[in-house]
């Protein structure tokens, strides 16, 4: 997901066809208005091209990655128990 003020930010062409009704971050409910295919890079040369969702996600927060993405990119988390 991504924020609606970031996406106007980076002028993304916004498909408006999928708008869906949510339970977002600590079940306030959102709304998804539009989505935009847009290109992440991560390091100097892997290049990822995704659907993300816009919606007002919280105040501080421009973009969340999901599970989905994070799989896809091959990201690890790592915990340590000490």
């Amino acid at each position: 997901m991504i924020s609606l003020g970031l996406a106007r930010k980076l002028k993304l062409k916004l498909n408006g066809q999928n708008q869906v009704k949510v339970s977002g971050l600590g079940g306030i409910p959102t709304e998804i208005t539009a989505s935009a295919e847009v290109k992440i890079t991560l390091g100097s040369r892997v290049v990822y091209i995704v659907e993300l969702w816009m919606a007002n996600i919280g105040e501080g927060l421009d973009v969340l990655l999901g599970m989905d993405f994070m799989l896809r990119a091959g990201t690890l988390i790592l915990e340590h128990a000490q």
